[in-house]
């Protein structure tokens, strides 16, 4: 009996000798780990693919509302055309023609976001007592530039609509009087196209808004004048039409 349990404690030996050197006993951890490695990669994939798609739509969004205030100050800009057209095709136009042609286009309703719609022509120093004597006798009886100061050329508001109280605030004021307004209808008369100022605070706001505003200019040339180059149309500069919003209006008015 003895060489035959001697057989078998050699066979047992023999036996947990190859479990012990046979790589098959790590197989459970390696498909645990191949498990685990290729979890986490289908994770990443999805995690990946997921973040795509929420910032293409999120793209998507972004460019979708770009393009609505494109199209919004597009608007405004062919406001500002209709009105050029408008005092182009009369030698003058009064106070009260003014008004009705802006009450016409309903701003309110349709473009909201307009604080108002104003026109401002260019004065010479010279001509400034008899420009303030036309706007009285137009119906404006306390039309006054201001504020006062000694200057070459004046571009006085000398229409505004709608007539708000604090519209009538800017019958008057001379633009030329703000260094960053000037630049602004410099840069539009020699352009010829339509200008935009930085946010900036407005005369017709209260004093306690706390939100800017901007003025958007078009220029208004003499009638059969030379517009081909630069100097020529700032040589026949007639005045700048403008329209003066709040930014955060023409949004809430989008959104």
């Amino acid at each position: 009996m003895k060489p035959v349990a001697h057989r078998f404690r050699a066979a047992a030996r023999f036996e947990n000798l190859l479990r012990r050197r046979s790589p098959l006993r790590y197989l459970p951890w390696l498909l645990l780990a191949s498990t685990l490695v290729v979890s986490w990669q289908l994770w990443q994939s999805a995690e990946q693919s997921g973040w795509a798609e929420r910032r293409a739509a999120f793209d998507l969004h972004v460019q979708g509302a770009a393009n609505q205030v494109k199209r919004r100050m597009q608007e405004y800009e062919q406001v500002l055309y209709g009105l050029r057209g408008f005092l182009n095709d009369r030698p003058r136009v009064s106070h009260r023609e003014f008004a009705a042609y802006v009450s016409s286009l309903e701003l309110a309703r349709r473009l909201p976001g307009i604080r108002g719609v104003s026109y401002a022509p260019l004065v010479p120093a010279q001509r400034l007592d008899a420009h303030m004597a036309a706007v009285r006798r137009d119906g404006v009886d306390h039309y006054a530039v201001h504020p006062k100061a000694a200057r070459a050329w004046y571009a006085p508001v000398a229409y505004i609509e709608p007539p708000t109280s604090f519209n009538q605030q800017v019958l008057g004021f001379d633009n030329f009087s703000s260094p960053e307004r000037r630049g602004v209808l410099e840069r539009a008369a020699a352009d010829g196209y339509v200008a935009v100022s930085r946010t900036l605070p407005l005369v017709q706001d209260d004093r306690s808004e706390s939100q800017p505003g901007c003025l958007m200019f078009l220029p208004v040339y003499k009638p059969g004048t030379a517009r081909a180059t630069t100097a020529e149309r700032q040589a026949s500069i007639a005045g700048w039409i403008a329209a003066a919003f709040h930014p955060r209006d023409l949004m809430a008015g989008l959104f």
